[in-house]
């Protein structure tokens, strides 16, 4: 979803690569990404920010914390917290 010396262009890309700069760049940032597109999968809503179902907003911390070490590190433990998570809204 995001490679070095490309423009910083998309709304999937974590800003933080803003920062930290690509040569940083590791699987979490891919997670951020890949976090938005399952819960447009599965909500197909755009906007995260009025999510009102504690276990889709665990789901999005989980996938997308600005802080590395609170983001899901691998796409296992992404996908048990997908499993976890109840989609109903």
């Amino acid at each position: 979803m995001t490679r070095a010396d490309t423009l910083f262009a998309g709304s999937l890309n974590d800003p933080s690569l803003k920062l930290i700069g690509f040569d940083k760049y590791n699987v979490q940032h891919e997670i951020y990404a890949l976090t938005q597109v399952i819960f447009y999968i599965m909500t197909g809503k755009e906007n995260i920010e009025k999510i009102n179902q504690p276990s889709i907003k665990l789901f999005l911390e989980f996938g997308m914390n600005s802080d590395l070490l609170k983001r899901a590190k691998t796409l296992q433990e992404l996908k048990h917290k997908y499993s976890a998570t109840n989609w109903e809204t």
